[in-house]
């Protein structure tokens, strides 16, 4: 058993609280996650024109349209999200999920946020700024390095950083 003396126990405890907190508030949720012919997407909404954003629509890295260029799989997106990303930019419909430029507009699907049936079809100006669904598939197989590995790391460089200078002034 390891005793900290009293004087390290409240602030080392402190600090790594605050830091466990800093984790859990700051870690990103997923939006929406929906599978498509066997893979699992995690959707999520962009807010802007295409002008200027040209890498997101794309079905290829490092874009986040994977059903960019494939009208068909826009529509099955569209009517698997419903409501769940929250409201687009025509009211009552979902985020627009754009498969394709004409001209100088962005021409795309959406789904009626009350209706679960009912698809749209949209066209937006290049410039205009418009809530475009974007998504990424989900990772399979690879895990990340778990969170508390980073916190544990800092509470010890804080107890080492505290008794070297408790040394030094001694």
């Amino acid at each position: 058993m390891i005793i900290i003396p009293p004087a390290f126990r409240f602030p080392t405890l402190l600090f790594v609280g605050a830091i466990a907190s800093l984790a859990v508030f700051s870690s990103p949720a997923s939006a929406v996650v929906v599978t498509v012919d066997g893979t699992q997407y995690d959707l999520d909404v962009f807010d802007g024109p295409y002008l200027g954003n040209e890498s997101l629509f794309s079905s290829v890295a490092p874009g986040e349209m994977p059903w960019w260029g494939d009208e068909a799989i826009a529509i099955d997106f569209a009517s698997q999200v419903y409501d769940q990303l929250l409201q687009g930019t025509t009211t009552g419909n979902s985020p627009l999920f754009a498969y394709e430029v004409v001209g100088s507009d962005v021409n795309g699907w959406s789904s009626d946020v009350l209706s679960p049936n009912s698809l749209y079809f949209e066209s937006f100006g290049t410039g205009v700024s418009v809530k475009y669904a974007v998504g990424r598939p989900l990772s399979t197989g690879v895990s990340s390095v778990p969170g508390p590995l980073p916190i544990f790391g800092a509470a010890a460089a804080f107890s080492w950083s505290r008794r070297i200078r408790r040394r030094l002034s001694q």
